[in-house]
Formats: C-alpha cells, sequence, structure tokens
C-alpha cells in the first residue's frame, strides 16, 4: 500500500514538473512572438518613415539626395508600388525616370491588378479631353462610350474623379508606362481579358504574348518585332502605325477594329481571322500565312507583294488600290471577293476556289492559275497580258472590258460542262 502511494506521489510530481515546463515553454512563446510582432511593427513604422523621406528628398532640387531617394524607393518597390507608379510618370529627369521604370518592370507581375487599374483610370481620364493633341478624338469616342456603360473594370475605386484638371501629356506619359508594364505580363499563360485600354508605344521587341483577350482598344505605335504572340484576341479596337515585322502569330482573332499603317512584312501567321473591320496602307509583303481568315473587310492600298497564302480564305473582300504582285496562293478561296485597280501581276494560283470574285481593273499580267475553280467571276477592265490559266474549270466567267486577252493563255481548261475550254466561245481571241 505504502509502495503504491510513494508510486502515486511520484507520477503527480513528474505530471506537475512537466505542466510547470510546458508553461515556461508557452510563456517564452509568448514573448518571442510579442517581440517579433513589437520588431515587426518597429521595422514597419521605420520602413515607412524611410520610404516618407525618400518621398520627400524625391521633391527636392538636389541631384545627389534625389538619386539616393530614388536608391530608397526601388528598394522597398513593392511596399509602394502604385505610389512609385505615379512618380515615375510625372517624373522630368531622364535618368531617375529609367530608374524608376527599371524597379516598376522587375515588380510588375507581383502588381498586375494595380497596374491595369491605373491603366483604365488613365484611359478614361483621357477620353473625358474634349480636343486631345495626341490622339483622334473620334478614336477616343470608343473607349468613351465604354466608360459611360460603366462596365466592370478591374479597381473601379480609382474611377470615381472626374476628367477635369490635368496634365495631357503627363496623362499620356502614365498611360504609355502603364501600357509597357502590362505588355511584360502578358507573357503569362493566364487567361486575361482586359478592356477599354490605350497601349501606346510598347517596346515589345521578341516579347511573349499569349491568352490575353483585348477589347474595346487603342493600339498604337507599339514596337512588337521578332515578337512570339499567341491565342491573342482584339475585338472592338483601333490599330495604327504598329510593327509586327518578322513576328510569329498563332491563333489570333482580330474583329470589328480598324488598322492603319501596320507592318506585318515577314510575319508568320498560322490560324489568324481578321473579320468585320478596315484596313489602310498596312503591309504584309513577305508574310507566310497558313489557315487564315479574312472576312467582311475593306482593304485600301494594302500590300501582300511577295506575300505565301496556304488555305487561306478571302471572304466578303474589297480589296482597292492593292499590291500583290508575285504573291503566291495554294489552296485558297476567294468568296464574293473584289480587287479593284489592284496590281497582282505574277501572281500564282494553285487548287484555288474563286466564286463571285471580280478583277475590275486590276493588273495580272504574267500570273498564273493552276488547277483553279472560277465560277461567276469577272476580269472586266482587268490587264490580262501573258495570264495564263492552266488545268482550271472556267464557269460563268465574263472577260468583257478585259484587256490584252488576245496575249492571254489557255492550257488544259474546262467548262462547266468539263468540255475544253474554247476562248474563241467565250468572245476571246485565241492566243
Amino acid at each position: 500500500m505504502l509502495q503504491t502511494l510513494t508510486a502515486n506521489r511520484d507520477a503527480l510530481d513528474l505530471l506537475f514538473k512537466f505542466l510547470t515546463l510546458a508553461l515556461g515553454v508557452l510563456g517564452f512563446c509568448w514573448t518571442l512572438a510579442s517581440g517579433l510582432n513589437s520588431l515587426r511593427t518597429h521595422l514597419k513604422a521605420k520602413r515607412e518613415e524611410q520610404i516618407a523621406r525618400c518621398i520627400a528628398s524625391l521633391a527636392e532640387e538636389n541631384p545627389v539626395r534625389r538619386l539616393s531617394a530614388v536608391n530608397g524607393l526601388t528598394a522597398n518597390c513593392r511596399q509602394v508600388f502604385p505610389e512609385l507608379l505615379l512618380l515615375c510618370a510625372a517624373e522630368k529627369d531622364p535618368m531617375i525616370k529609367a530608374l524608376l521604370a527599371d524597379a516598376l518592370t522587375e515588380n510588375c507581375r507581383a502588381n498586375l491588378t494595380t497596374v491595369i487599374a491605373q491603366s483604365a483610370f488613365a484611359a478614361r481620364l483621357y477620353a473625358a479631353v474634349p480636343a486631345p493633341k495626341g490622339l483622334d478624338a473620334a478614336r477616343l469616342s470608343r473607349i468613351r462610350r465604354f466608360y459611360e456603360r460603366d462596365n466592370a473594370v478591374p479597381g473601379t475605386q480609382y474611377l470615381q474623379t472626374g476628367g477635369e484638371g490635368y496634365d495631357e501629356a503627363a496623362l499620356r506619359e502614365q498611360i504609355t508606362l502603364s501600357g509597357h508594364l502590362m505588355s511584360n505580363a502578358f507573357s503569362a499563360r493566364k487567361r486575361r481579358a482586359l478592356a477599354g485600354h490605350i497601349l501606346l508605344n510598347i517596346n515589345g521587341y521578341q516579347s511573349a504574348w499569349r491568352r490575353k483577350s483585348l477589347s474595346c482598344l487603342i493600339f498604337q505605335h507599339n514596337n512588337l518585332r521578332h515578337a512570339r504572340i499567341s491565342d491573342i484576341t482584339f475585338s472592338g479596337y483601333d490599330s495604327e502605325d504598329n510593327n509586327f515585322y518578322d513576328a510569329a502569330l498563332d491563333t489570333c482573332a482580330f474583329s470589328d477594329g480598324t488598322e492603319a499603317y501596320n507592318i506585318y512584312r515577314k510575319a508568320r501567321m498560322k490560324g489568324c481571322a481578321f473579320r468585320d473591320g478596315e484596313f489602310t496602307r498596312c503591309n504584309f509583303s513577305e508574310s507566310a500565312q497558313e489557315k487564315g481568315v479574312y472576312e467582311r473587310l475593306k482593304m485600301h492600298e494594302v500590300h501582300f507583294r511577295g506575300a505565301k497564302l496556304r488555305l487561306t480564305a478571302m471572304i466578303d473582300v474589297t480589296v482597292k488600290l492593292g499590291d500583290f504582285r508575285g504573291a503566291a496562293v495554294e489552296k485558297g478561296t476567294f468568296l464574293k471577293t473584289s480587287f479593284y485597280q489592284t496590281d497582282m501581276s505574277a501572281m500564282r494560283f494553285t487548287r484555288c476556289v474563286l466564286h463571285e470574285a471580280r478583277f475590275g481593273g486590276s493588273e495580272l499580267s504574267t500570273t498564273t492559275f493552276t488547277g483553279c475553280t472560277f465560277k461567276d467571276v469577272s476580269f472586266a477592265g482587268a490587264d490580262l497580258r501573258k495570264c495564263n490559266f492552266e488545268g482550271c474549270k472556267l464557269e460563268a466567267v465574263t472577260f468583257a472590258g478585259a484587256k490584252n486577252t488576245d496575249k492571254t493563255f489557255f492550257k488544259g481548261c474546262t467548262d462547266h460542262a468539263g468540255n475544253p475550254f474554247a476562248p474563241e466561245k467565250a468572245g476571246l481571241s485565241a492566243a
């Protein structure tokens, strides 16, 4: 009995010591956590005080103090990203502006929501300018209508201010900077929809853009030479003076837009579609296109010189004063498409389908059609000097008013009934 009581007392003593130790450890941990929290609060306050001093120093005229302030601000870019974005747009010194822009670029992905909100805010303000100097007021009307509908835009808390009392040049700087920062995050695989933005002067040389949907957009003076662009959608956009030289465009869609003076020269395009828009003086020369679609478009003075088009369709397209010299089209489809006063000399059409196509007043000298199918096609007013039709099927084709038809060559062609095509019966002189 005595031994049992002694054992119980020892067990109680051991339990008491264990509880005392546990309470001591808990007390130590609490003290340590409180100390760390106090240290964190102190460091945060100290950092905020340092940032405030840096901002104050940045407003001074002393260049040494300003550069020191920039160093302090860039070191804390994550904490003051929105403020730094505004400071960079307003900064006049090119060296300091470049340092701030570099810091913002390094941290833009983690702060993409802020960048998008600032860009939308600046676009909304710029659209409220009665007579802007930098952009066409007619183009800005698209942005203005978008915000008048009060659509949901990321960061709408930034959009509550009005559009008066600001410097237009500084606002353009803000738009340019925000667009540059947004473009640096376009390489992310995450799909994102952006609307109501103005993208200007972006240097996207050799950049990668993918899985983005851009609507109600003004897109001007951007450099995307040698860029890789995939699964990008443009809708309701105005695009001017953008450079896509030697860019790779894969499965991109462009709709309800206007394009002027854009360069797609030597671009490699696969599965791209252009619908419901107008093109003025755009250059697609020497581009390589596959499985492309051009539908319901008006094209004026566009250049496809030396382009290679394979499995490409043009549907309900009107081309005026274009330049297609030396272009090669393989297995293409031309439906309700008209070429007026367009230079198409030395072109090569191979196994193409042309239905309700018009070549009014176009230059087709030394052009070759091989294995093509024609139905309800008019060459009225076209110059057919040394134009070659080889192994083609011609049904309801009109040559009335065409020039130099006596120097047009037909070889192995058939009519709608499968009989050999007789130029004499079509009112042509045999070459």
